[in-house]
């Protein structure tokens, strides 16, 4: 009938690094906005607020709007890698629970159900990166053969 995909756990663990990252980018310049937002409202009078705005705008304007691209590229590119998979799931976790964080804590009022749906896939990536994390330091398991015990064992048939 249909032709089923094998993937092994390396693919599986770069599609699912891949889709983890796509995801938890719009989190991230929320909670951007939001702390952007959060020392606006610290702000007392309308010079102080210029002068923050400005502050931040030089910023982004110089680092924030090359530095983000490339950062989120290098995170998306060392997922793909075997030997950096570890590190990235650790680094894609840390983004994640952050921006996580800094929505949920910095929301003004009290959440509801609406937001803990809007919510929920940036904590699905919180869990499948550590899920992720953990799955990489384990050596992948092979099923064995009855050839392979055998030889193991020191039998022969």
């Amino acid at each position: 009938m249909g032709s089923a995909i094998k993937l092994g756990v390396s693919e599986m663990h770069s599609i699912l690094h891949i889709i983890g990252t796509l995801v938890v980018l719009p989190y991230l310049l929320l909670a951007v906005a939001f702390l952007l937002i959060g020392d606006v409202a610290r702000t007392r009078g309308l010079f102080e607020i210029l002068n923050v705005v400005a502050n931040h705008a030089n910023w982004i304007l110089r680092w924030g709007i090359y530095g983000l691209p490339v950062v989120m590229l290098a995170l998306l590119v060392a997922g793909l890698i075997p030997s950096w998979q570890r590190s990235s799931a650790a680094v894609l976790f840390l983004i994640a629970l952050g921006s996580l964080g800094v929505i949920g804590l910095l929301h003004s009022g009290r959440l509801e159900l609406g937001h803990y749906v809007f919510l929920l896939p940036c904590a699905t990536v919180v869990a499948v990166s550590a899920w992720l994390f953990f799955r990489s330091g384990t050596p992948a398991i092979t099923p064995s053969t009855p050839a392979t015990i055998q030889q193991e064992s020191g039998t022969n048939p």
